[in-house]
């Protein structure tokens, strides 16, 4: 028979060291994704993939613990068959897309949505069975924005300058100690130099968008907490002499007596109130509220410096919404205590407006020394409309399975305008990314399960019950906690904070071993973090207000309509975390929930531990074994040892096509090294693993690109053995013709073409894409996508007669070259070559030049 749970033996005391482990861990996850908030390229990497374990490992345990809790989670039959149907559709997406795409891509992507979910079902079920946590969330989130605030300022004075200093010194040095390659002259330098150059912080994110992003939820949350601290005060100022002190915290619409802070109840003075009415001492009760003020004050500095103009307007647009929908200054009527009609409460209607004033102000301030701020706007949202329309006609073509997570940058350059700035990652816009990558039918069902959250949400507020208490649960005092699951209660905020700093230091320190770190930077952040959850510890009540909470959510879904991915974990946790706390069901007894429910905790913990062990058979184990023989090869200078390495890491993943793409960088290697004798047969080998890779990322342009690049040294090589170039040529030719399949709008891919077409005689083919190349140099009002900035490959000996000096070795400027290649045809009318002698190796001539 079990013992209650007040006994020494109660199933919640011994589980208490599980319960101690996944609030910790929920801490240190949360730190961890603002340590190395991985944007969505990496994450199909598989940067994100330690994490995805550590949240697949923590819905186990919180499944397991589930079974010990009264607070058992309720799903139906229905709801159970949805989430299943849902994560077949989506492996069968990721399916479908390997057949055109690196295989792993997907996967990876696809485990990464469903560690994600996993995440957010640990967050919402620990706030469940623990309401202080949903305080010590908000109180987190608060400290880590004013740490990556601090860190953005810090960057944006110290830096940034450094870094600039450093780059004109040696700027091919600097480029050469993080692997880019981008010579004097070419666009992929000026784009570095850009953004090296430009005023906008992004702390540890890759774009300073993402940075205002993660910042707009923090930043709510203070404005919410200063808002209402100022109710409270000026509430207070109306009912002084005339009222108790619990009467004029309900006139100040905030929670009934029994919910305040402990710290209201129990003052530190030893239970006098100062002569004002207040609970604390007069020195404490000015410096919290200046300490808010500062932290709001950095975490609002930096937001605005970031000069991210869709943050702005959705964070504006939050504070003007939400309140008004809410009834926020002046209550729901029907709901919690009358707010009474007295001119303190008229006062509250000035919140909201005072604060989006000072906002505005600080905007205005920043676009006043930077107009190009505003200046830029309309071309800004132009090339977010171009990029919206492109994936619509994805959506049409590829909408009912999608190109799967990852695979958007293979697919949006056949879309792409011809004026549209660059290739991106990602849509600019989360439904739309949704749509694209995990099909509209995947869509639908996540945007309907967000929908049943708001649903739930308004039948919340729509109870009988006031919605600041449920949706929001107050911090909770150790009695209170100890009647409501027994003596073993945890102070779920103690250990969410003990994780978030352990843990979060653990991490930085195998950040830094591993791939280096900031350590100042770092340092000033953890400073200022530190700082602010200190200061406001006081305030977490007020943090996880809701209607801050919903400010928050609203303004994250606005945002990421025309900036971001949702799958960044740096942008990601938080927007969960802040669900997990807003969207709390209606509290049920136990033994009603357990009737009603169909899926019983076993039930969950068993699907949760078939997904973790999926995620290690198929994904863990193969990928990190992979990785680990890749190294090896990349180190390794025997070239038979090198290709037993690369056999054996295909062994180990045979779904990354990774591995291909070096054993036909291999095979080309092997073939630039032989003799004349051994070269032809070495060169079609090396031509056979290039089109082998072409059929494992099929859609990438990329790969085409790189194939042709590849085949071209191939007939470099040959010329420089006497021997016939054609054959090779035509290769690449046919490689740089898929490419331009795939990118019809790349003015380097043509230009590149007309290049291989001259070496070859092919004089119809060259004047084509040459001029080609000039139309869309034309249209695009971009400087790095014009012909003038581009940078050819041609590594073929150059004529006697050639003039032109290389930028590096074997590139040279696209135009110089274009033009110098039409000047050898020697003005003579290009003629249609015949398909006989399309097969034959162009014969010397005044329309051909001699290379060999």
């Amino acid at each position: 028979m079990r013992k209650t749970d007040d006994g020494d033996n109660s199933p919640l005391r011994r589980w208490m060291w599980l319960r101690r482990l996944l609030v910790a861990s929920l801490g240190a996850s949360l730190i961890w994704a603002w340590i190395t908030p991985a944007d969505a390229v990496e994450v199909f990497r598989g940067a994100a993939l330690p994490q995805n374990f550590l949240w697949l490992a923590m819905a186990v345990g919180t499944a397991f613990l589930q079974g010990h809790s009264a607070d058992h989670a309720t799903a139906s039959r229905g709801q159970f068959l949805c989430a299943v149907g849902l994560v077949a559709w989506l492996a069968t997406g990721a399916t479908l897309a390997g057949a055109e795409n690196n295989p792993r891509t997907a996967w990876l992507g696809f485990w990464h949505v469903l560690a994600l979910g996993a995440w957010y079902y640990t967050a919402s079920r620990l706030v469940a069975m623990d309401r202080s946590l949903a305080t010590g969330l908000c109180l987190l989130l608060v400290a880590a924005g004013c740490g990556l605030a601090a860190y953005g300022l810090y960057q944006l004075q110290v830096v940034l300058p450094s870094l600039q200093e450093q780059f004109e010194q040696d700027p091919d040095g600097m480029l050469a100690s993080i692997n880019q390659f981008a010579p004097e002259g070419s666009p992929e330098r000026a784009r570095y130099r850009a953004r090296l150059y430009s005023p906008e912080p992004y702390a540890t994110f890759a774009l300073a968008n993402s940075l205002a992003v993660a910042l707009s939820i923090p930043l709510l949350l203070v404005i919410g907490a200063l808002g209402k601290r100022l109710q409270r005060m000026l509430a207070a100022t109306a009912a002084r002499g005339h009222a108790s002190p619990g009467d004029r915290w309900q006139a100040a619409g905030d929670l009934p007596p029994p919910c305040r802070e402990e710290s209201e109840q129990s003052p530190a003075d030893g239970g006098r109130r100062q002569p004002d009415g207040g609970g604390r001492p007069m020195l404490d009760r000015c410096l919290v509220p200046m300490g808010g003020a500062l932290v709001g004050g950095t975490i609002l500095w930096c937001w605005l410096e970031t000069r991210s103009r869709g943050a702005w307007l959705a964070v504006l647009t939050a504070l003007v919404l939400v309140p008004i929908l809410s009834r926020w200054w002046m209550g729901k009527p029907g709901h919690g205590p009358a707010v009474p009609a007295t001119r303190a409460a008229a006062w509250h209607w000035w919140t909201g407006p005072l604060i989006v004033l000072l906002m505005l102000g600080g905007i205005l301030m920043i676009v006043r020394s930077d107009e190009l701020v505003l200046r830029e706007a309309p071309k800004s949202l132009a090339f977010r409309i171009e990029y919206w329309i492109a994936t619509s006609q994805m959506i049409a073509d590829y909408g009912w399975r999608g190109v799967g997570l990852g695979n958007f940058q293979n697919y949006y350059p056949h879309y792409k305008s011809a004026t549209a700035s660059e290739e991106i990652a990602d849509p600019h816009n989360w439904i739309l990314d949704w749509m694209v990558s995990l099909s509209v039918i995947a869509a639908g069902g996540l945007l309907g399960w967000l929908a049943g959250k708001w649903v739930a949400l308004q039948r919340c507020l729509d109870s009988e019950t006031s919605p600041r208490q449920l949706p929001t649960p107050s911090l909770a005092t150790e009695q209170t906690a100890k009647s409501t699951v027994g003596e073993a209660a945890l102070q779920g905020e103690r250990w969410l904070w003990q994780g978030a700093l352990g843990g979060g230091a653990l991490i930085l320190i195998g950040t830094f071993l591993l791939r280096g770190a900031d350590l100042p930077a770092h340092a000033v952040a953890w400073l200022g973090g530190g700082l602010g959850g200190w200061v406001l510890r006081s305030w977490r009540a007020d943090l996880a207000r809701f209607p801050s909470l919903v400010m928050a959510l609203v303004a994250v879904a606005i945002a990421l309509l025309a900036a971001g991915s949702w799958q960044a974990p740096g942008i990601a946790l938080p927007f969960l975390a802040v669900l997990a706390v807003v969207a709390q069901p209606v509290a049920e007894p136990p033994t009603a929930a357990r009737r009603q429910s169909w899926l019983a905790p076993r039930h969950a913990a068993i699907a949760w531990t078939a997904m973790l062990g999926a995620f290690l058979g198929q994904c863990w184990y193969p990928v990190t074994r992979c990785w680990g023989l890749l190294q090896k090869a990349e180190v390794e200078t025997n070239l038979e040892q090198c290709r037993r390495y690369l056999e054996a890491a295909q062994r180990a993943d045979p779904w990354e096509a990774e591995v291909v793409a070096r054993q036909a960088m291999l095979a080309v290697h092997v073939a630039l090294q032989v003799s004349s004798s051994r070269f032809e047969a070495a060169a079609d080998h090396a031509v056979a693993q290039l089109d082998r890779w072409t059929q494992w990322e099929d859609a990438a342009y990329g790969t085409w690109q790189a194939a042709g690049e590849h085949s071209f040294r191939l007939a470099a090589r040959a010329q420089m053995l006497r021997l016939t170039t054609d054959r090779w040529l035509e290769h690449t030719q046919r490689y740089y013709r898929a490419a331009i399949r795939r990118y019809p709008t790349n003015v380097r891919l043509h230009a590149q073409l007309a290049v291989v077409a001259a070496v070859r005689g092919d004089w119809p083919l060259f004047e084509r894409h040459a001029e080609e190349a000039r139309r869309l140099s034309d249209l695009t009002p971009h400087d790095d996508r014009k012909l003038a900035t581009q940078l050819l490959w041609f590594p073929m000996a150059s004529p006697a007669t050639w003039s032109l000096t290389p930028m590096a070795e074997g590139f040279y400027k696209a135009e110089p070259l274009l033009d110098a290649l039409r000047k050898m045809n020697n003005g003579q009318a290009p003629r249609e070559r015949t398909p006989r002698e399309r097969e034959s190796p162009p014969k010397a001539s005044a329309t051909t030049i001699r290379f060999d």
